[in-house]
């Protein structure tokens, strides 16, 4: 049995882990210039976005575009967050993701992970969630602009 007075607690990781998630997707999304395809932005119109508050049913984005709804993913629930994502990765046919300190995640890991709501899970749902809000945005300056029309 090792001598316990050599052995230092090592500090918790999981919030750590969490604030390095959080600046890691942060810096990722603020590099990103979104320019994203029509076709691309046609098939993001038909993916699950968020809920209706009345009806607890999933919304997509296209959905919340034409009623006019705000998604708010800081008082959604990470199960009701974890339900959008995966719906949204079971319609990503070539999805892969590079996760730093992980590797390469394939969609049926991401899925596995997201359901779990592991530490990756929690990083694959947060990131995911920062991409919705980029592609709402990106719907509503290219609805004003008469570019997009639903």
């Amino acid at each position: 049995m090792p001598n316990k007075k050599l052995i230092k607690k090592q500090p918790e990781l999981d919030d750590e882990f969490k604030e390095k998630a959080r600046k890691e997707i942060a810096d990722m999304i603020k590099n990103i210039k979104v320019r994203r395809s029509t076709d691309d932005m046609k098939v993001q119109l038909d993916m699950h976005a968020g809920f209706d508050e009345e009806t607890n049913e999933k919304l997509t984005l296209r959905e919340i575009l034409k009623s006019g709804k705000e998604i708010d993913f800081k008082t959604m629930s990470l199960n009701k967050k974890a339900e959008i994502v995966n719906s949204r990765f079971k319609l990503k046919h070539d999805f892969l993701a590079n996760i730093f300190g992980v590797g390469v995640i394939d969609q049926e890991r991401a899925l596995k992970e997201v359901k779990k709501q592991s530490k990756i899970g929690i990083y694959i749902i947060e990131s995911e969630c920062k991409i919705i809000n980029r592609v709402l945005e990106e719907a509503k300056s290219r609805i004003e602009k008469g570019v997009l029309q639903l």
